[in-house]
């Protein structure tokens, strides 16, 4: 079974440290988790970097974040560098 997490709101490098520690947060007890991302307003690159970081240290560990919804300020953001999000980072994969 999936833990939610769903994150709402304006994130960029002024909060990437409470993001980061949000998502290191989720990562410790070593479960699945589902990452609804919908309620985000605004997303510069570092927030999407640590997304991506996310995903991918996730997927090392051997488990699964899957998005289950990504907003227009989130795929604005990937799209300007050329990135490509999938809902679902595989077990071995980095979900980009």
């Amino acid at each position: 079974m999936e833990r939610p997490l769903t994150l709402t709101g304006a994130w960029n490098i002024a909060n990437a440290e409470e993001l980061h520690a949000i998502f290191a947060g989720y990562l410790e007890p070593g479960e699945d988790f589902a990452l609804n991302l919908s309620g985000v307003e605004r997303c510069d690159t570092a927030a999407l970097q640590l997304i991506l970081s996310l995903r991918k240290t996730a997927a090392e560990r051997g488990l699964n974040v899957r998005l289950t919804a990504i907003s227009p300020a989130i795929r604005e953001t990937a799209n300007a560098l050329a990135v490509a999000l999938t809902d679902r980072a595989e077990r071995g994969g980095d979900g980009v």
